[in-house]
């Protein structure tokens, strides 16, 4: 529930400090930065609940700040460029987040077929004999199996 409010203020705080820097000073980063941190910490569709914050935010901002639109044509196509532009936002931050879960998923699986010696550090890959890890891989946790050496089977 914490989260959630700050990250209700940083839209907040993102749309005020729009409003006072007024239209010289552009705030999209910081637009973007709030979509892509609801979109990572929640689903796709709370980041496109953002995107439509952002997207109204910034047009609110303009308005407010003095941007006169000659038709409210040319004010709901900005609008909706901005939308579609946070809305990629979040389907970046969405795919890629996507993909490092089943990157994960794929290292975990590895651990199965990858053991590691606790006693030297070399890594079996399946049948394939005992490397270093620099042989191999760096890094991640293993299954615990003893090496030929270090079990005493393989010493003479």
């Amino acid at each position: 529930m914490v989260f959630v409010l700050l990250e209700a203020a940083l839209f907040g705080i993102t749309i005020f400090v729009d409003l006072v820097t007024g239209l010289e000073v552009t705030v999209v980063p910081f637009y973007v930065i709030a979509t892509a941190v609801v979109t990572w910490r929640h689903s796709f569709a709370v980041g496109i609940l953002g995107a439509m914050i952002s997207a109204a935010g910034w047009t609110y901002s303009e308005i407010v700040d003095g941007l006169y639109y000659t038709s409210s044509f040319a004010m709901m196509v900005n609008l909706g460029s901005r939308f579609g532009a946070f809305l990629l936002v979040a389907y970046g931050v969405t795919v890629y987040r996507q993909s490092l879960a089943a990157h994960r998923e794929r290292l975990r699986l590895l651990e199965y077929f990858v053991c590691c010696c606790p006693s030297c550090g070399r890594l079996s890959a399946a049948r394939d004999g005992w490397f270093s890890p620099a042989e191999l891989f760096a890094g991640g946790r293993h299954p615990v199996r003893y090496c030929p050496e270090c079990s005493g089977q393989g010493r003479k």
